[in-house]
């Protein structure tokens, strides 16, 4: 166990990753091979208790998938790119849904959130078992089942403080659930995971959950078909 007796030293701790001041963070991706060298101010065997205590404030996230070169890899949320990479987003999550294709979703507003309320939701979510992220910022995250058929587009607004979800899967197996691969349905995961954050970690008791028209959305879709 760590018992951290100075606030200032961990502050450094968190100083240490969570800066501008060395490239060893892209996008707000580090290599695990890396850390050495942001942590070498301390001692070695301090390296891996400090990624689970930075681990445990959602200051950094540490990815099940590796990267291209099959390297480990952590998430610091607060280094992510501001906006979602549009290419990626319009080939995963189209603004055009696209057909035999089934949207549905839940939508939060609240009258106040704390910073690090989505850092927390993302944490938990990419512990999900066999999800992989197909594109991520720092309000936005779209998560991928293991069959790469479920997509749940999870988006945050720090502004309006409203945070929603929504998933994306074949319409055959919208209708059948039980032909789905691995745990089913990605979409309640994700939201035990978010009513998790919201009523465990940060108890927040004054939370308006809406439900997107499912009839609006295939709407949306025929106005946006040429």
């Amino acid at each position: 166990h760590l018992v951290v007796l100075n606030a200032q030293w961990f502050a450094d701790v968190m100083a240490a990753l969570v800066t501008f001041s060395h490239r060893w963070v892209t996008g707000g991706m580090l290599a695990v091979v890396k850390l050495p060298a942001v942590f070498a101010r301390y001692p070695p065997a301090l390296h891996m208790p400090l990624i689970e205590l930075l681990q445990r404030f959602h200051i950094l996230v540490h990815l099940k998938a590796p990267d291209a070169l099959g390297l480990s890899r952590v998430m610091i949320p607060s280094l992510l790119p501001e906006e979602m990479p549009r290419d990626e987003v319009e080939r995963v999550y189209p603004e055009v849904m696209p057909p035999h294709t089934w949207e549905y979703g839940r939508n939060y507003s609240f009258p106040f959130l704390p910073l690090g309320f989505f850092p927390s939701i993302m944490c938990r979510v990419l512990h999900l078992p066999g999800t992989t992220t197909a594109a991520h910022s720092r309000t936005g995250l779209i998560l991928l089942d293991p069959s790469r058929t479920q997509r749940v587009y999870l988006a945050f607004d720090p502004i309006a403080y409203h945070f929603s979800v929504r998933v994306r899967m074949p319409l055959q197996l919208y209708r059948d659930p039980s032909s789905l691969e691995g745990s089913g349905l990605l979409f309640v995961h994700v939201i035990e995971a978010v009513e998790g954050v919201i009523a465990g970690k940060y108890k927040i008791d004054r939370v308006e959950r809406t439900l997107p028209c499912t009839h609006c959305l295939l709407l949306e879709r025929s106005l946006a078909r040429p």
